[in-house]
């Protein structure tokens, strides 16, 4: 009789990992807060609270007056900080790094892979994997748990399960990077796209958690992502991507081999263009791109009026695109990352594009992420390996 009104094992685990996210996406939390999100009675989380907490990730806050009755009080649950540890790793165009981090995301140590051909992955990943065995080595120190690492990469194509991806602006095809360092490291890897990992990281740490967000990553291409409200705090996959929807008023011809695409108007690839306009109109490989993308970055910070013009026109560009996804996904909040996403010529176009246009996104909603992504890489490593209903308590009671 009692074993039917105890929950499965897998419903256990499943409303411990959903125990697990609402700490991890709201902080500290009251039994009767976590209760009433999840639906759980009291006695169904006191079992869950009782297994983390035995396992030293999570612990019990400070204690705190209720007004439910007399002499009552209730103890906030939060994540123990030190009860397990990551790594992330960025490979992007224009940074290579390595960090430890711990249960709440925090980087404790980060390593920037500099003085290698980043274009020769055998070399870049080698070097990755150096960095990350230095970080694992200092974290036994601590005496916990290394649960995964996160590697976040710069690319708009499909990464594989095994975590197999191109990435085009480093002349990368089909790399095996997940599998490499999980081989090496001896840990499992989560490898996903930049935008995937932002936009999980702006769900963790947004007051709005909960919210249905659409992230736009513009670096050189363009990059998005969707995350939806269902409680799960992992992006939807294959969301769709405004980069080759078709701008009608340009006629420059995408890599796609389309007219017009937000991907050569609205991006890097267009302030590039702008700065040094190519003879045949046709874009080179991305690899190419990188150096003077960063150096139109510098410009315009260093108050250049043609490359601040040139971002300032791209964002106008990408403002169309922006009132595409919102028409049609009804986001809460629209983010804006990368090295274009982020410049302030640009997002200063993008919201000058949106008014012109009378795009009915209201200017709160449009916010611009200032997540590293090393530290996206981190938080994926987190939801993938401690955050989930697959996480292995027996192995953090060990460490």
């Amino acid at each position: 009789m009692n074993r039917m009104h105890n929950p499965s094992s897998e419903l256990r685990r499943t409303n411990r990992a959903a125990v697990l996210r609402v700490l991890a996406n709201h902080g500290a939390a009251s039994r009767a807060e976590i209760c009433e999100a999840l639906n759980l009675t009291p006695a169904g989380l006191s079992r869950i609270a009782r297994e983390l907490i035995d396992a030293d990730l999570v612990v019990e806050g400070t204690v705190v007056s209720t007004r439910s009755g007399a002499g009552r009080r209730a103890g906030n649950l939060e994540i123990n900080p030190y009860g397990a540890f990551v790594l992330g790793v960025s490979i992007t165009a224009n940074r290579r790094n390595v960090a430890l981090a711990n249960a709440v995301g925090e980087v404790l140590e980060q390593i920037d892979i500099s003085g290698v051909d980043a274009s020769d992955p055998d070399r870049t990943l080698s070097a990755i994997l150096a960095a990350a065995r230095s970080l694992a080595d200092s974290q036994t120190d601590r005496g916990s748990w290394l649960a995964g690492a996160g590697v976040s990469v710069a690319t708009t194509g499909k990464i594989s399960q095994d975590g197999d991806a191109s990435i085009g602006v480093l002349g990368w095809c089909n790399v095996p990077i997940g599998r490499w360092l999980g081989d090496h490291l001896g840990l499992p890897v989560t490898v996903t796209s930049r935008a995937d990992s932002l936009v999980q990281a702006e769900f963790a740490k947004s007051a709005a958690a909960g919210a249905r967000i659409f992230l736009i990553n513009v670096g050189l291409g363009i990059g998005c992502a969707w995350l939806g409200a269902d409680g799960t705090g992992r992006p939807a996959p294959d969301p769709g991507n405004v980069a080759h929807i078709p701008n009608p008023v340009s006629d420059a011809i995408c890599h796609c081999g389309r007219k017009g695409c937000y991907q050569v108007t609205g991006s890097g690839i267009a302030v590039v263009r702008s700065l040094a306009p190519l003879a045949d109109d046709t874009t080179p490989p991305l690899a190419d791109l990188s150096a003077p993308l960063a150096a139109a970055v510098h410009a315009a910070e260093c108050g250049d009026p043609a490359a601040k013009s040139a971002f300032r026109t791209a964002g106008a560009e990408l403002a169309r695109a922006v009132d595409i996804a919102h028409n049609l996904l009804a986001p809460d909040l629209v983010y804006l990352a990368g090295e274009t996403g982020r410049q302030a010529d640009f997002v200063a176009g993008v919201r000058d594009g949106l008014t012109r246009i009378g795009a009915p996104l209201p200017p709160g909603a449009l916010r611009i992420s200032d997540i590293r992504t090393v530290e996206a890489a981190a938080a994926a490593a987190l939801h993938a390996f401690v955050f989930s209903r697959d996480v292995d308590l027996e192995r953090l009671k060990a460490a």
